[in-house]
């Protein structure tokens, strides 16, 4: 869902997913909200203290990222995802430029020890 516009994500919950949970009579809350479901307020708290911006469309995303089995992509063209990933993970971050020679040695370095990469 990353890559999708709010307005989507919303189409895409509340009109065909809920919309078939009602059809298959599961229940499920008329007030469902993904961020409240998906992680605490706390967390996402710590995330806008982390830099990471407090409306609900980068709540969704951080969610997102977090929560993925895979790596994201994260296009970033204000570099607020950068400030919140760099916050988030300190020093366990690897920045790299796409242009640099030695990327893929460095995306080795970056698996081998479970570190973080960000391409810039």
């Amino acid at each position: 869902m990353g890559p999708f516009l709010s307005s989507y994500r919303e189409k895409i919950v509340y009109d065909i997913w809920i919309g078939q949970l009602k059809k298959f009579v599961i229940p499920v809350s008329q007030e469902y909200e993904f961020c409240d479901f998906m992680v605490n307020p706390t967390r996402v708290r710590d995330w806008n203290i982390q830099g990471l911006p407090s409306d609900g469309f980068s709540t969704e995303n951080g969610v997102i990222v977090t929560r993925g089995r895979r790596w994201p992509l994260m296009v970033d063209p204000q570099c607020q995802a950068l400030k919140w990933v760099k916050n988030m993970e300190g020093p366990q971050v690897i920045k790299s430029y796409c242009r640099c020679h030695d990327q893929s040695d460095n995306c080795q370095y970056c698996l081998l020890l479970g570190l973080q990469q960000l391409g810039d």
